[in-house]
């Protein structure tokens, strides 16, 4: 492109940087999805990645706004940074939807187990297996309830906690899905409403202890003990 002045190099150095940030990022959730050995591991490294491609598309519009170029050297550089922080922003999306994930393969298969249990005990499927049918329906009936029936609960995690930056709801839903992933595939019965509430106490607290809202906190708490069994 025709440029009157020459060009800062400096733009191109933090773009290679930023695009090398997003290339790790996609990587990282590539082994994580081919193999589950160190989720922790993996989900750590995504999210100091994360951290990384925010701080270079902070420092392109620093020195964007420091540097004399053209206006039209200014736009494509301001929409290159923007068009690198929507990856990683969909880097973000596919750890809600490993949350997602996560939460269907925990609480469906206790109720998939229970419907099983009575339909072999009455004799109608002659074997333990799950028929399909029971599953297509817990699957379905935990999306619709949660989409109908949720709100309140994740209008709490997500703004009556702690607030939370995108950067904190990645590390809190990586954090909780892997837990909960694990969990399901060893069968362990834990909840996901503890699990993920935990995450965000966690990730709320990481900065300073006072960004948590303690007294939300005590009466979920509270409900947590009577819940227990």
């Amino acid at each position: 492109m025709f440029s009157f002045m020459p060009r800062e190099s400096g733009f191109f150095d933090l773009f290679e940087q930023a695009s090398q940030s997003v290339v790790e990022a996609g990587q990282c959730w590539k082994t994580l999805m081919k193999s589950f050995d160190e989720p922790h591991t993996q989900i750590q490294h995504s999210n100091d990645l994360e951290h990384k491609g925010d701080d270079f598309t902070r420092d392109i519009v620093y020195k964007l706004n420091k540097t004399f170029i053209t206006p039209l050297d200014r736009d494509d550089i301001h929409a290159l940074a923007s068009a690198l922080d929507n990856i990683l922003d969909e880097i973000d999306a596919v750890a809600e939807l490993f949350m997602a994930l996560s939460h269907g393969a925990n609480d469906a298969q206790k109720a998939m187990g229970i419907i099983t249990l009575a339909l072999l005990s009455a004799g109608h499927i002659p074997s333990a297996e799950v028929p399909k049918w029971v599953i297509i329906s817990c699957a379905l009936s935990m999306g619709l309830g949660t989409a109908l029936g949720g709100w309140k609960i994740i209008r709490t995690l997500g703004m009556r906690i702690a607030k939370l930056d995108p950067v904190h709801g990645f590390a809190a839903e990586t954090g909780a899905g892997a837990v909960l992933m694990v969990t399901a595939h060893f069968g362990l019965p834990v909840s996901t409403t503890h699990t993920i509430t935990s995450s965000v106490m966690g990730v709320g607290a990481v900065n300073r202890l006072s960004a948590v809202r303690w007294g939300v906190t005590r009466r979920i708490a509270y409900v947590w003990i009577f819940t227990l069994p």
